[in-house]
């Protein structure tokens, strides 16, 4: 009975469990883990003795091993330390802690095989295993000593690599090191491009580097986009290769979808009960005066919710072109509208398709075509 009382209460609150048994072996060892966790992996000398000496009183648990193992490396001794911690991921397979830190020694010591290893049982074993090894994997890749180690192991578990580097650009991390863990580009870009590549791409935006977030856009999509000026890309909706923010991003959700269809075009339903941004792309136009085309068709009445192209300046918000879609029946009719690029602060600029409510909301369908960007002097 008292034994089982302190099973059950040891993890949670061991100060409790010390008053039905204040001799029971795992109660130092819970103190060990708990000092552990607060002080980021030091134990005090005392707190470590009564730890490893309640082996002798259970054998078969692995802590004391665990504990032994990190006064090792405070000391110095590796070799020593290792061991311990191999007898105690033998006692105990799921203990994430005691394999992060067999990871760290096989990564410092470029074993990869045995890396490799650890990161694939700690998939497989451990719940939550983003929450738990991500953030430590990071810790590796923005070290020099262990980087070159975690790139080669991540190439045999691409799953892993992909959340690292998402992991890595939400965090602003320097781009040379996500590129580097990412390893050479497929001979051909997938149909869907990796995540992180859109948020590395979005990161460089948001901190000004336009011109080195497009060059990576251009390597990850391979394409080649005219050197005279940045136009529209993918205008006919066909689905080129590329991520966003210098390709497509369409909408979906309650107040509108935009997507793709068959005939190269986009289809567009907005319902009109609020603002809503349906369709986006990144521009990258050198300043002067451009035309924006193209064909439209639909249900757009004169007056209600409404349908319009905008060109905003990034960085910032200010607006330099709207050109709405109005008046549309299902016949396709020609759209066209003019604005002007400034010589200053508006190094890229958004086009954006947005629906904007009405007193009386109205639902719009439209669908658009041949969606081009040309100097305004351009046939």
């Amino acid at each position: 009975m008292k034994s089982a009382a302190v099973d059950a209460l040891v993890r949670g609150n061991p100060f409790a469990a010390a008053g039905f048994a204040p001799d029971h072996p795992r109660i130092p060892l819970r103190y060990a883990m708990i000092e552990f966790q607060q002080k980021s992996g030091k134990i005090s000398p005392g707190v470590a003795r009564a730890a490893i000496q309640s082996l002798q009183r259970a054998p078969l648990v692995e802590e004391p091993f665990l504990i032994a193992a990190l006064n090792s490396l405070l000391e110095g001794h590796e070799i020593k330390a290792e061991a311990l911690l191999q007898e105690a991921r033998r006692r105990n397979p799921r203990a994430e802690v005691t394999r992060i830190l067999l990871l760290d020694r096989y990564l410092r010591t470029e074993r990869v095989q045995k890396a490799a290893s650890e990161i694939a049982a700690i998939s497989r074993l451990v719940p939550g295993t983003a929450e738990v090894l991500t953030p430590q994997l990071a810790k590796y890749a923005v070290e020099p000593k262990t980087r070159g180690s975690l790139a080669a192991v991540l190439r045999s578990d691409p799953g892993m690599r992909d959340m690292l580097l998402q992991h890595l650009a939400q965090a602003n991390a320097d781009p040379k090191i996500i590129l580097e863990l990412a390893g050479p580009l497929p001979s051909a870009p997938p149909p869907e491009p990796p995540y992180w590549q859109a948020l590395l791409l979005q990161s460089l935006v948001k901190k000004g580097e336009i011109e080195m977030a497009h060059g990576l856009w251009s390597r990850f999509a391979q394409v080649q986009r005219p050197k005279t000026a940045q136009m529209v890309y993918d205008g006919a909706f066909r689905g080129l290769p590329g991520s966003f923010p210098f390709n497509w991003h369409f909408a979906s959700s309650p107040a509108g979808v935009a997507e793709p269809n068959k005939s190269s075009g986009l289809q567009v339903d907005y319902y009109g009960r609020v603002d809503a941004e349906l369709a986006s792309q990144l521009l990258v136009l050198k300043p002067g005066r451009y035309r924006l085309a193209f064909q439209a068709a639909g249900d757009v009445p004169e007056r209600g919710s409404s349908l319009a192209w905008l060109v905003i300046c990034q960085p910032g918000s200010v607006s330099i072109a709207t050109i709405p879609i109005t008046k549309l029946s299902y016949a396709d009719k020609q759209i066209r509208g003019e604005f002007v690029v400034p010589q200053s602060g508006c190094p890229a600029q958004w086009l954006r398709l947005m629906g904007t409510a009405a007193e009386f909301p109205t639902a719009l369908n439209a669908t658009i075509s041949n969606l081009q960007v040309q100097p305004a002097g351009a046939s």
